[in-house]
């Protein structure tokens, strides 16, 4: 059984004039094809008046600073705390180009790292912490934004799916939803 989540996209008025129509759209789409057919997720755009499954947050360099600190410049971020909705924050600086920070990145392109950065920040929102690199290609989980020790990659590994699995039987995102009911 396929179970549907809702996903409502909000901006800072900071990230906002960088933000474009099909962003949204393009993060349901990798979510999809890269969570949705092994873990019997369909993502949705929200629309209607009850509280969506996860609340994406797009942010900028600044925003990421002011809310969580200065460890965060440059980097997305989501919740593993049990919140409803989940909260997701996507920094649009780095989904919008590829920076210094991110050279390691430019062989593979803006479109690989778009895929890691959303599959990462939802895989933390699933409840995934950070994982060790193992082997010589990074696991999606793995923090690839800063160069990492090992090969990049934008899509999970077994090793990913088999934490993603693992969430989604404790219950995934409705972990979330089941804790404040």
């Amino acid at each position: 059984m396929t179970t549907v989540v809702s996903i409502a996209f909000e901006s800072t008025d900071s990230a906002d004039a960088l933000l474009r129509d099909t962003d949204n759209a393009r993060v349901i789409e990798i979510l999809n094809a890269g969570l949705g057919r092994p873990l019997k997720y369909a993502f949705v755009m929200h629309a209607g008046v009850s509280i969506p499954d996860i609340k994406v947050q797009w942010s900028t360099d600044s925003d990421m600073v002011q809310a969580f600190g200065f460890s965060y410049n440059k980097l997305s971020a989501a919740s593993l705390e049990a919140t409803f909705p989940c909260e997701v924050y996507l920094n649009i600086e780095n989904w919008r180009s590829l920076r210094a920070h991110q050279a390691h990145w430019r062989l593979m392109g803006i479109k690989k790292y778009r895929e890691y950065q959303v599959t990462h920040e939802f895989g933390h929102a699933l409840g995934v912490g950070h994982l060790a690199p193992r082997g010589r290609v990074c696991n999606v989980m793995t923090q690839q934004t800063m160069k990492p020790t090992c090969a990049i990659n934008s899509r999970p590994t077994s090793v990913d799916l088999d934490y993603f699995i693992k969430a989604r039987a404790r219950g995934g995102f409705a972990r979330v939803r089941q804790s404040k009911l």
